[in-house]
């Protein structure tokens, strides 16, 4: 069993009806166990996301609002999902059972990157400010 590892709550604003990629600053590796996200101004629905690479959140962004098809090549965005698409009802997201293991694809072993990458689509006019809270088990360190 690994160490417990709180993230937030953190709060950000996003454009409302446009997609966003929020980056999110955790351990580089380590298992999402629970994500409570509440949109402190209102009540819209949507949807969210969680990428291990940042060209992997841009690339969904640009072959989604790309007409012609031709998305940028990255790798598949099904491969560097953590979560999958989760749905915001109601203006909040919450799971305290998630039990999604990532390790950030950006960085290498000697050079990690301390990141993840959240992709949210949500519905409502104007700006919108959410809180993100998560808890993440850090895995332990072999020997």
């Amino acid at each position: 069993m690994g160490t417990p590892w709180g993230y937030g709550p953190k709060e950000f604003t996003v454009p409302g009806g446009q997609q966003s990629i929020v980056q999110l600053r955790v351990p580089h590796r380590g298992e999402i166990k629970a994500i409570n996200l509440k949109q402190i101004d209102g009540a819209n629905a949507g949807v969210f996301e969680i990428f291990d690479s940042h060209d992997v959140a841009e690339g969904v962004i640009a072959s989604s609002s790309s007409s012609s098809g031709s998305a940028i090549d990255s790798t598949d965005p099904a491969v560097n999902s953590v979560t999958g698409p989760l749905v915001i009802t109601a203006g909040a997201y919450a799971d305290n059972a998630v039990n999604k293991m990532y390790i950030n694809r950006d960085g290498t072993s000697t050079n990690p990157v301390r990141r993840l990458w959240m992709r949210i689509d949500p519905t409502g006019p104007g700006q919108l400010t959410y809180s993100l809270s998560m808890t993440i088990e850090m895995g332990e360190l072999s020997s």
